[in-house]
This record gives C-alpha cells, structure tokens and sequence, in this order.
C-alpha cells in the first residue's frame, strides 16, 4: 500500500500534463518579399492586435530583436512592420509573432493571445531577393548537453 501512495504521490507532483492542460498552439505566419524587403504577414481575427514580433538568427538563436509597442492593428494581407531590421543574405531567420485580443483578456479567457512562426532563408536569385522557407535543424544526440562538457568512454579494462 505504501509503495502503490508514493507512486501516486510521484505523479501529483511531478506536474506531468493532463488531459485538460493547456498547450498553446502555435500557428503558421506566411513569409514573401513584397517590395524588395521580407513581408510576414498573420491572420488576426476579430480584435486581434500585433503585441510585439521577435526576430532570431537561426543560427545563433540568442541573437534576438524584439519589437515591442503598444498592440497595433493589421489586416490578414498587410506586412508586419520589421522596416527597422537589418536582413542579411544567405542568413536563417526565426520570426515569431503575438497576436492579442483584449476583449478575450477582459472577460478573462485564457487564450487571449496567439502565436505565429515563420522561418525562413533570404537569398538573391534571378529575379532579385527571394525567400525559402526552413525548417529547424534537428538537435545533434551526439554532442555534449553543452559545449562545455566533456565525455569520457571508460573501457572495462578502466573500471
């Protein structure tokens, strides 16, 4: 009986996810070049406003830029602005976008806020700049957890 409470115990606390628990679904943010400059564009329903875009380097994903300002507007066929982002060639990006509603953050609902992604390459074809979108490089199991450690294979012979 002891052992069947620990399990269960076990369970509760590890705060493991449930069958009514919350997992917010991210969705996708279409990506063109419209103008000669990247073009993210979302799909807001009702009053859903831009709350703030980030901007990675997929490369270096800590290399960020956030615009963030008050929530403003935008039309499903209007470009998010990111006029002030410095897009380099032959460089992944990351763009994450989040929408909010405040009337469903009024009435208290928890999902006021959606998010959107996009990722994607710039380059310079034939016809001028052109995006690919990307998907994000699978971890490598076979490196340390970080760079920092170091692993050592033990024979038997060592042990």
């Amino acid at each position: 009986m002891y052992k069947l409470l620990l399990i269960a115990c076990a369970f509760l606390i590890s705060g493991c996810p449930g069958p009514r628990d919350y997992f917010p679904r991210i969705w996708p943010a279409q990506i063109s070049i419209k103008d000669g400059k990247p073009c993210v564009t979302v799909q807001p329903e009702g009053d859903e406003k831009v709350r703030s875009v980030m901007i990675y380097e997929m490369t270096e994903m800590n290399n960020q830029r956030r615009f963030e300002s008050e929530p403003y507007a935008v039309r499903d066929d209007e470009c998010l602005d990111m006029n002030a982002y410095p897009f380099r060639l032959n460089t992944a990006y990351v763009i994450s976008v989040t929408l909010i509603s405040e009337k469903k953050r009024q009435r208290a609902y928890y999902k006021s806020a959606r998010g959107f992604v996009t990722r994607f390459r710039l380059s310079e074809g034939a016809h001028g700049l052109q995006v690919e979108e990307v998907e994000p490089e699978p971890p490598n199991w076979g490196l340390p957890a970080r760079s920092s450690d170091e692993f050592e294979l033990i024979s038997p012979e060592q042990q």
